[in-house]
Parts: structure tokens; C-alpha cells; sequence
């Protein structure tokens, strides 16, 4: 189709005929007229154009949110940094790979976080709850044998305790590793999807899900993903288009940890490190839109600026900043309050901060909002979240609301 429209396209502009009754996104009219064959192939990509964007139905949009398992003790039956209300799914962060198998993160995990999924499904009896397993995949990856016996570890744990599906976080497939990662990942994901569906038609029971979470970049993917296999694998992938933008020592100047569009400057030197890029370039990889879940973060990138007089965009800095150059949306608040400078990015839709040497690239509620009418109007079926645990789920930033950030992507669902 993409074809069909770029030789339409040509031929028009050859002829200059006129096209009646078409709008950028949408065909509603056509006139009376006799349209000629290149009009027809004009009309009918953009109706094509039109479908693609149309919104996803309200029942079917997903709001998934991971959750960090931070082992932090709390009162009360659940830790204040976790509301099913606000999530269609929730992903539990923190597992890890032993001896070729699936392990909580920590031994408390179980009793704090795994044993609480009724509790989460009796507050929201839609909510989902998936298990994320990140780690070191060499091993599990470097044999079919070891690829079944982590696929079976992983099935077991999920039933034992309930949960409805499960979660790949490997960074990166085939990614400064052995090249046959990529393929193997692939293996992988497929294995996992054909067990989980025998094991339900053999069980009765609903299939486990299957997700991904995968990178933005256009090189990483290109180098770790076969995207028509895993296409067919996964029920989506949930996109990580941030830290598009941090402190390396490659790398020592100020950037947008995720844009809604590319900055002019980013798209010479680094290749358009945006939502709008990501999402479209995985489509043009194979994957179908309505798989694939746009990530939004409720963290920012704080950086140590060179000179405090030079703190705009692309500023020189030497280091991260505080705690790792990791902002929670509280921190971000509190620098505001005590006299940092806030300054909205119209091109890319984000905003930054700046005080003294300390520099931060952030989503706030502006932000967020027009990142949510953005994936809206795009038709794409969700959004995904990094982290709760993030967000400001105790209400400090203006006294009251917590969640703040949270209930602006719930606006998805409207």
C-alpha cells in the first residue's frame, strides 16, 4: 500500500489534476465528477490512511503499567505506590535468571508482591497482572534444552501464583553480544507462545499473555529483532522510547530522555530518537499497530551541567546528576518549587529544567497530555508506563493529587 501511495503521489504531481474532497486524514466526500484512475488511487490511500488512524475502541485500549518490586516495607495491604484502578495491566519488575531459571528477585517478593494479585483483581476485577524477566539470557539462549527449561520454570511460576501472562526484558538481543541472539530470540518468544497455548487448550484455561519490552533506536532494532517472527509471538510489545537521551561520556551534552518528535539537531547527529519515529519505524519492521504499545516514563535525566551560564538544549555537561541522573516526578517538583527555571520544547512537546548546574529532562502533566491526544489520534491500542513507583503516588506535589501523572494517561480510556 505504501507503494500504491508513493507512485499515486508521483503520477498526480506529473499531471496536477485536481483532487476533490479529501482532508489530510480522512476521505468524506467525493464529487459528482468522473474521477480519473489516478484520483481513484489517491482516494483510496488515503482511505487507507484514514482507517490507520482511526482511535482505538475504548474497551479495547490498554494502560500498562510497570511496577518495580522494591522489597520497601509498608503498612497496610498494599504498598501506596500500586492502584490497580489506574492500570488495565500491571507488570511486576524484579525477577531475575538462576541457574537457567525463572527466580523472584528476592525471597519476600512472594509474600509482598506474587500472593497479592487477588487482592489487586478483587479492587479491579479487569486489572492483569504479568511477570517481567530480565537478566542474563546468554546462557538460557545458547541451547534449545536450556530454552525449555527456562520456558518451563516460567510457566510453573506464573501458574503457581496467578499471574495472566509474562514479560521479556532482555536489552539486547544480538546488541555488543553473539549474533545468533537475535534468532534465538526469536526461538525464544516463539517456544514460550506455542507452550502457553498447549498448556491452556490442554488445561482449560485462559492463555497466558506474551509482551516484550523492546527498544526505540533504530539501530538496536535492526540488530536484535526479527519483527515478523516475533510479530506472530508476542500479543504486543510495550516500546521504550526513553532514555533516548542521558549522560555517557560519549555523549556529555544535555538531551531529551523522550520526545514526542525529534529535535532538527538530533535527527543529524543521532538518527530521530522520538515516539513518532520508534512507533512508525517498528510498523514499517512488521510489526502491526495494533500491536504496538507507545511508552511514555514518570521519570526523568538529570545531568551536571559544564557552566551554569550555558543550560539550554545540547549544553555541555560533565557528569550525571544526583542519584545516578535519575529524577522521580516528586524530585522533579521540589527542584520547581525551590526556584528552578521550567522551559517547554514546542518542536519536540517536552520540557526541561534547569537550576545552578543541575539540569533535568522530564514529562509533566503538559507533556503526557499531548503524548496521550498524540497515541490517541494515531490509533495505536496502548499506552505503557515506567513506573509507578515513579509517579507521585503521595500527592506531594501539590498537596493532594496523587497519581497526578498516572490519571493524565487515563485520559486514554475517555
Amino acid at each position: 500500500m505504501r507503494e500504491l501511495f508513493q507512485q499515486s503521489i508521483q503520477i498526480y504531481l506529473r499531471h496536477r489534476r485536481p483532487l476533490v474532497g479529501v482532508n489530510f486524514c480522512c476521505f468524506y466526500t467525493i464529487s459528482s465528477m468522473a474521477l480519473s484512475t489516478v484520483q481513484i488511487l489517491l482516494v483510496l490511500s488515503w482511505m487507507f490512511v484514514c482507517i490507520a488512524c482511526q482511535p482505538v475502541p475504548k474497551n479495547e485500549r490498554k494502560i500498562v503499567c510497570y511496577f518495580y518490586t522494591n522489597h520497601k516495607p509498608y503498612e497496610g495491604d498494599l504498598p501506596p505506590e500500586l492502584n490497580p484502578t489506574l492500570c488495565t495491566h500491571i507488570i511486576f519488575i524484579g525477577t531475575g535468571i538462576v541457574d537457567g531459571i525463572v527466580k523472584p528477585g528476592m525471597p519476600s517478593d512472594i509474600n509482598m508482591y506474587y500472593k497479592k494479585i487477588p487482592l489487586l483483581k478483587k479492587i479491579n476485577p479487569k486489572v492483569k497482572v504479568l511477570l517481567c524477566n530480565g537478566g542474563n539470557f546468554n546462557d538460557v539462549l545458547a541451547s534449545a534444552a536450556n530454552r525449555a527449561k527456562y520456558i518451563k520454570s516460567a510457566l510453573a511460576l506464573l501458574r503457581k501464583y496467578g499471574f495472566d501472562g509474562f514479560d521479556l526484558d532482555f536489552e539486547f538481543p544480538a546488541w555488543y553480544l553473539p549474533k545468533e541472539q537475535k534468532h534465538n530470540f526469536t526461538l525464544l518468544a516463539t517456544e514460550l507462545h506455542d507452550l502457553f497455548a498447549e498448556e491452556a487448550k490442554k488445561t482449560n484455561q485462559t492463555r497466558l499473555l506474551l509482551t516484550a519490552a523492546v527498544a526505540a533506536i533504530q539501530s538496536i532494532t535492526d540488530a536484535s529483532y526479527e519483527v515478523p517472527a516475533l510479530a506472530k509471538a508476542l500479543d504486543w510489545i510495550n516500546l521504550m522510547v526513553y532514555d533516548l537521551h542521558a549522560f555517557a561520556y560519549y555523549d556529555p551534552f544535555t538531551g531529551f530522555n523522550s520526545p514526542l518528535y525529534a529535535e532538527p539537531h538530533d535527527s543529524l547527529i543521532y538518527g530521530n530518537r522520538s515516539i513518532v519515529y520508534s512507533g512508525n519505524y517498528w510498523i514499517s519492521k512488521g510489526m502491526p499497530k495494533s500491536k504496538v504499545v507507545i511508552g511514555i516514563p514518570l521519570y526523568g535525566h538529570s545531568y551536571k551541567l559544564l557552566f551554569a551560564f550555558d543550560h539550554g538544549l545540547h549544553a555541555p555537561a560533565s557528569d550525571r546528576g544526583p542519584n545516578g541522573g535519575y529524577v522521580n516526578y516528586p524530585d522533579s517538583c521540589q527542584l520547581l518549587k525551590s526556584g528552578a527555571t521550567r522551559v517547554f520544547h514546542e518542536h519536540c512537546k517536552v520540557p526541561y529544567m534547569y537550576k545552578g548546574k543541575t539540569w533535568i529532562s522530564y514529562d509533566d502533566e503538559q507533556s503526557i497530555q499531548i503524548k496521550v491526544n498524540w497515541i490517541k489520534k494515531n490509533g495505536y491500542p496502548g499506552i505503557m508506563i515506567y513506573n509507578m513507583n515513579a509517579d507521585d503516588y503521595l500527592g506531594k506535589c501539590d498537596g493532594k493529587t496523587k497519581f497526578p501523572l498516572l490519571k493524565v494517561v487515563n485520559q486514554f480510556r475517555n
